[in-house]
């Protein structure tokens, strides 16, 4: 009932954000279970080096606004969304805005040296999804929306 009781409070542009980014979550954990990732990643325009985008204040609004409705719809899913789906997810949002974001791979060894991969989203300076403890992380792949 708590959960119902915030998601009123909320304005409707909030509501249908969280709703919009629910529904991505959903639609790209879908398409990742029958589809390999290695046939969607030309999709999401790979590339060798990718400069800084910058971004303006409203474009910044909306990206926070996107990284705030991916954490909250993610911990309201039964499932725990892995950190590719949150960032496609996050990706396709920031693209139907029209506001460029780069996705980024990349893996490194655990404590059984066994390799783990992790992925993130940034646009501009800000890092839409997958934050936590990024330096572990050598990046291997990038996509990205728009070229310098």
């Amino acid at each position: 009932m708590k959960i119902v009781r915030k998601f009123i409070l909320l304005s409707w542009p909030d509501r249908c954000l969280l709703l919009e980014v629910l529904i991505h979550l959903c639609f790209v954990r879908l398409i990742l279970t029958f589809i390999p990732f290695k046939r969607l990643a030309p999709s999401l325009r790979k590339t060798i080096s990718v400069p800084e985008l910058k971004n303006n204040q409203s474009t910044e609004t909306w990206v926070r606004k996107v990284r705030w409705a991916v954490r909250v719809a993610s911990q309201r899913l039964p499932w725990n969304p892995s950190c590719l789906v949150k960032s496609i997810a996050a990706k396709r949002i920031l693209q139907h805005r029209d506001i460029p974001s780069t996705l980024h791979l990349g893996v490194t060894k655990n404590d059984q040296n066994h390799l783990e991969a992790h992925a993130w989203l940034k646009s501009g300076t800000i890092i839409v999804t997958g934050e936590y403890q990024l330096q572990r992380y050598s990046q291997l792949l990038t996509f990205s929306d728009r070229y310098a």
